[in-house]
């Protein structure tokens, strides 16, 4: 796949409110990288030293 980068920006984006949650959109483009569509569990982590996210899939468990 040559040299891509693994990290990249994918830009700024709005916190949303809806409700008393709040929410961050990811762009379709990242989410067919990811293979995650609407309605898949992804895992979320949060670094407090950073203050990073980092979004993956949830590891399909076998049947």
């Amino acid at each position: 796949m040559g040299n891509r980068p693994t990290r990249v920006l994918v830009g700024s984006r709005t916190v949303i409110e809806s409700g008393n949650s709040k929410m961050v959109t990811i762009p379709p483009d990242v989410l067919e990288a990811m293979d995650v569509d609407g309605g898949d569990s992804v895992e979320m982590e949060y670094d407090r030293d950073t203050k990073k996210v980092i979004v993956r899939p949830t590891p399909s468990t076998p049947a």
